[in-house]
C-alpha cells in the first residue's frame, strides 16, 4: 500500500517521495471515507493516514502543513473516540496528540505542547488502559517528550515526568 511504501521511504530519509506515497494513501482513504462515511474502521484508517502524513511533513520541516494534517487526524479520532470508547481509538488519538505535541514543541509553542501531552496522557493513565498492551510504553514516550519539553525551564517538572515515565516502563517490564 501507499501508506507501507511512504512510511518505508521515511524511514530510508527519502522525505520527498515518502511525503508522496503517504499523500496517495492519505487521498485513497479519504475516497474510502467519504463512500463509507459510517464505518468507524474506515475514519480510523484515515485518520491514521493523515497522522503518518503529517509525521512526515514534520520530518521534511513543512510544519504548517504538518499541523493541519495533525488536527484532522485529531478531530476525527476524537469524534471516533465519543461514538465508542474503544483502546484502539483512544491510543491512536493520544499518538496523534503526542506527535502533535512534538511539532508544537519543536515550533516553541510550549504552552500548546504541554496542553497535546497532557491531554494525551489522559487518555492514556486510566487504570483500564494500563492492563492493556502497549499503553505503558505509550505513556513512557509521552512523559519522556513532556519531560524534554520542561528540561530547562522546569527541571523539578521535568525529573517528576520522567520518574513517571520510568515507573511506566518498570510496570511493563514487571508485567513480561
Amino acid at each position: 500500500t501507499y501508506g507501507k511504501i511512504g512510511t518505508l521511504r521515511g524511514e530510508l530519509h527519502s522525505s520527498e517521495m515518502a511525503i508522496d506515497a503517504l499523500a496517495k494513501s492519505e487521498q485513497l482513504f479519504a475516497e474510502l471515507a467519504a463512500e463509507q462515511s459510517r464505518d468507524t474502521g474506515v475514519q480510523l484508517d484515515w485518520s491514521i493516514s493523515q497522522n503518518n502524513l503529517a509525521e512526515s511533513l514534520h520530518r521534511a520541516g513543512e510544519l504548517e502543513k504538518a499541523a493541519v494534517y495533525f488536527a484532522r487526524a485529531i478531530k476525527t479520532q476524537e469524534k471516533l473516540a465519543k461514538l465508542e470508547s474503544s483502546a484502539i481509538v483512544q491510543k491512536h488519538l493520544s499518538t496523534s496528540l503526542n506527535n502533535l505535541g512534538l511539532l508544537l514543541s519543536d515550533s516553541g509553542a510550549i504552552a500548546e505542547a504541554e496542553s497535546a501531552y497532557l491531554r494525551a496522557v489522559d487518555l492514556l493513565e486510566t487504570p483500564e488502559r494500563a492492563r492493556e498492551d502497549g499503553f505503558n510504553q505509550q505513556l513512557a514516550a509521552v512523559l519522556t517528550n513532556l519531560s524534554a519539553l520542561f528540561a530547562k525551564s522546569q527541571p523539578k517538572a521535568a525529573i517528576d515526568h520522567a520518574r513517571r515515565a520510568l515507573d511506566s516502563q518498570t510496570k511493563l517490564l514487571h508485567r513480561d
